[in-house]
């Protein structure tokens, strides 16, 4: 994109152009009351054409998109049936996804339309009182996320997810760990997927090659052993990568 966006508290909203970015502007989405929002993504419509898409905590919009966020009144508004608030939006292969309170997991393929992806019977998906913060994308059809102390992947777009792998086993080998964040990146032609998993006190990074997602191997911090790692405050919930940095 040549527009970076960002957004923030109280329906905030800040625009820079590629080529500038020192210089912001921003605004205040007036419609938006005291709400927060919480992400921005930016992808495609369904015609191909650039798409800004944002969720947040509102009761009445919580999807919101634009086509030029630089527009104070250029956003449209999304109130999905029965929904809770809204954490994370990301655009990949033609696909939006977001997720948000009690496991709610919502899909659209021009980000103005929604549905919500029927989760009930995916194995240790849970909802109630489990919030899902975070999406990956390889681009290419496959995702993945965290809920709980598990991870899940869909391998059609994001339309149907299996539970991955659990924190349980090795090499995290425990249950009190949760899933904070995944992140996609390629380098020097190898994929790979990374998480972020945390505990009270203590945060590890698990990796996995995407040609074997079912085999996870836990990351060294200066060449420590896995005991023991605190790799960054055990409050985050993001983990972000591209050409092979994490």
């Amino acid at each position: 994109a040549s527009l970076w966006t960002i957004v923030g508290a109280d329906g905030a909203v800040a625009t820079a152009a590629a080529s500038d970015l020192n210089a912001w502007t921003g605004y205040v989405s007036g419609s938006m009351g005291s709400t927060d929002y919480n992400a921005i993504g930016y992808g495609k419509d369904g015609s191909g054409n650039p798409l800004w898409v944002a969720v947040n905590s509102n009761g009445t919009k919580e999807i919101r998109y634009s086509s030029d966020p630089t527009n104070t009144s250029g956003w449209s508004d999304v109130n999905p049936s029965n929904p809770g608030k809204l954490y994370a939006v990301l655009w990949g292969n033609d696909v939006w996804m977001a997720v948000g309170q009690n496991g709610e997991v919502w899909r659209s393929t021009d980000g103005s339309t929604w549905s919500e992806v029927d989760m009930s019977g995916v194995t240790n998906w849970a909802t109630t009182g489990v919030d899902v913060r975070h999406l990956a994308s390889d681009g290419a059809g496959k995702w993945m996320t965290g809920n709980d102390q598990y991870i899940f992947v869909s391998t059609n777009d994001g339309a149907a997810w299996t539970e991955l792998y659990d924190c349980a086993d090795a090499p995290v080998s425990d249950d009190s760990y949760e899933v904070r964040g995944i992140a996609y990146t390629v380098a020097s032609g190898t994929a790979r997927w990374c998480a972020l998993v945390r505990k009270s006190g203590n945060t590890r990074v698990i990796h996995a090659a995407a040609a074997d997602t079912t085999s996870w191997t836990l990351a060294t911090v200066d060449g420590s052993a896995a005991s023991g790692q605190d790799t960054v405050a055990h409050s985050n919930r993001h983990i972000a990568a591209g050409a092979g940095t994490v």
